[in-house]
């Protein structure tokens, strides 16, 4: 509910910040069908009756790496780059605790969740919990609307969502985001720096010596011919 709570608020701020939102059906996204299916794979862990409770996990589980693979194959959008992050930060915390994500009791109870639930839940109160810090550590209060809990991963997901939709639909945030990034980049002037597009680049000083010597007096002068020497010594 994290998530779709922030996917929300960012499509929302796009019109504001002067992006958009025609512009994401523009994109052409690879592999789109392995997010549909880790999707699928979410409801189809915690929704769906008559299967076992304990195959649930381990089907949520496979979602991600299938999240995983269209986030790399999408890796050059904006964003990607922070959701593949949560993705793995969320792999984490629910391998080491096998198949679930652990949720610390106090997020629980701001969120209004119990600690024990009767039904398969894709979060739940872990005894002695493994990586806890990475489990559903905080969450939104109960008196909001959607309230849950939520992790470190779903943090990092949530921003790299909000990155991707303002960097797609062109908004105000991302550009200026890119342009200080861009300025930043323009200031190294070092030896690696292409000279200006048609001209030569300045020749290098040199050195004294037989060069040194030239410089100093000028061209040297054409050879004599060979004809004007014999006919001087004839004479």
């Amino acid at each position: 509910m994290f998530l779709v709570v922030v996917v929300l608020l960012s499509a929302l701020a796009v019109p504001v910040l002067g992006g958009r939102l025609s512009r994401l059906a523009d994109v052409s996204a690879r592999l789109s069908w392995t997010l549909l299916l880790a999707l699928g794979l979410q409801v189809l862990a915690i929704n769906a009756p008559g299967i076992p409770h304990g195959m649930r996990p381990w089907i949520q589980l496979a979602s991600y790496p299938v999240a995983g693979v269209f986030v790399v194959a999408n890796r050059r959008l904006p964003g990607m780059a922070l959701i593949g992050v949560g993705v793995l930060l969320n792999v984490v915390a629910i391998s080491a605790n096998g198949g679930v994500m652990p949720a610390s009791a106090s997020a629980l109870d701001r969120a209004g969740l119990p600690r024990r639930p009767t039904a398969y839940a894709n979060s739940a109160l872990v005894e002695h919990p493994r990586v806890g810090f990475l489990g559903d550590v905080f969450a939104i209060p109960e008196p909001v609307p959607l309230h849950n809990v939520f992790s470190v991963g779903d943090v990092a997901i949530a921003i790299g969502a909000a990155l991707a939709i303002h960097g797609v639909s062109g908004s105000r945030l991302y550009r200026s985001r890119s342009r200080g990034r861009h300025l930043r980049r323009r200031r190294y002037q070092g030896r690696h720096a292409r000279p200006p597009h048609g001209r030569d680049p300045a020749p290098a000083p040199v050195e004294n010596g037989e060069h040194g010597a030239h410089l100093a007096h000028g061209p040297p002068a054409p050879a004599e011919p060979l004809a004007t020497r014999r006919a001087g010594r004839s004479r």
